[in-house]
């Protein structure tokens, strides 16, 4: 159970259909950390990704008001994941509880893929860099010209 709310849900695989473990008291006084102690109580809502919930529909239940991408909302979730052990992903519908081991690997699949893009950013940065001067050989009166 988490903040009163059973993950033991009908349809639910069996290893994941047990009680979530007791969530501890979310410690930290960032902004997010708060968030993870409220959100904790609207975990039931999100059981199965058809209860996917948005960003902006979590920072509106929890009342709390963010902008763009919903950075504290999204720390907040890593909170729960990382920290508490609970199985709170991401997909493009938003934020769930996991309730398959099938959902948790696509999950895990989908950040490797960010991770390898990152990667390649990451070394595209570095070549940049060596190059010395950024805008070093760079036209980009042309690049524009070829993207438009």
């Amino acid at each position: 159970m988490i903040g009163g709310v059973h993950s033991n849900v009908p349809g639910v695989a069996p290893e994941i259909a047990a009680p979530m473990p007791q969530c501890r008291e979310v410690g930290g006084k960032s902004k997010a950390a708060r968030i993870a102690r409220v959100l904790v109580h609207y975990l039931g809502r999100m059981v199965g990704k058809r209860n996917a919930m948005t960003a902006p529909e979590i920072a509106h239940l929890c009342n709390v008001r963010t902008t763009g991408t919903c950075q504290p909302i999204r720390h907040a979730a890593k909170i729960l994941l990382c920290q508490e052990g609970i199985p709170l992903v991401s997909c493009s519908k938003g934020f769930y509880i996991a309730t398959t081991r099938q959902e948790l690997y696509d999950y895990k699949a989908h950040l490797e893929a960010r991770m390898t893009g990152l990667g390649r950013d990451v070394e595209a940065v570095k070549a940049i860099l060596r190059r010395g001067n950024v805008l070093e050989n760079v036209n980009l009166e042309k690049v524009q010209q070829d993207l438009f």
